[in-house]
């Protein structure tokens, strides 16, 4: 694709096509809830969603779906009250023990990118390999202290993002992808102004209309009180 087309092309299908399946999302975690349809049913398309993702060869287009739905115009998707059903599914794998779609997402372009044969080469490998030895070392450190396996996985899951930065150049390695995932992140920037402007003047976030619940601030204050506007921060 060639980056002049990109730059003089304002919309194009691929526009249009990111756009459907963001309203697709919604429509699943928000509408489908409201309807009465089951949970099982949510977890179920997401999970296919990963398949898809993973045979896909369209990593520019998944990677910028992904970058929306983490960090949501109003707030959509956000986890909020753990109780809450108007989110990203949540796969539990025993008494205690979860994983969410965002990261069985990384664990997908993980595979993805160990199985990649031409991988492109990688200026801070050696740092890298150093970081993994030495976060291996501090892992088996902290069973020998004691340390609880319940902290050990929050660490590992703070730790998680930051691995994105070494897995993200092999599937956006040129200006003409680069410039297709600004081309498709561009009208959400406008979207995410627009909902802040309206969170701001109104005191509720677009999650808050579609779901029905009210976000409770971290003091245990209504967030219509207590409005901070930082949903979709991260492109904007």
């Amino acid at each position: 694709m060639n980056v002049n087309t990109l730059r003089l092309s304002i919309w194009s299908k691929e526009n249009t096509l990111f756009l459907l399946t963001f309203l697709l999302t919604v429509i699943v975690v928000y509408i489908f809830p409201h309807l009465g349809l089951p949970q099982l049913l949510n977890k179920v398309i997401f999970l296919l969603l990963l398949l898809v993702v993973f045979r896909s060869k369209n990593d520019a287009f998944w990677l910028a779906w992904f970058f929306i739905i983490i960090d949501a115009p109003g707030r959509l998707f956000g986890i909020g009250s753990g109780r809450t059903i108007y989110r990203l599914p949540l796969y539990r794998l025993g008494a205690g023990a979860a994983i969410s779609f965002d990261e069985l997402f990384f664990l997908i372009y993980l595979l993805k990118f160990l199985l990649k044969k031409d991988k492109i080469q990688n200026i801070f490998k050696r740092y890298w390999v150093f970081i993994l030895i030495y976060g291996f070392i501090t892992l088996v450190y902290s069973f020998g202290i004691g340390l609880s396996l319940g902290n050990i996985v929050t660490a590992v899951r703070m730790i998680i993002p930051w691995f994105w930065v070494l897995i993200l150049p092999e599937f956006i390695s040129d200006s003409d992808k680069l410039a297709e995932i600004f081309k498709l992140l561009a009208p959400f920037v406008v979207i995410n102004i627009l909902s802040q402007l309206y969170t701001q003047l109104s005191g509720l976030y677009i999650n808050d209309i579609l779901s029905g619940e009210k976000w409770v601030g971290f003091l245990g204050s209504p967030e219509e009180e207590l409005v901070r506007v930082i949903s979709g921060f991260g492109f904007t």
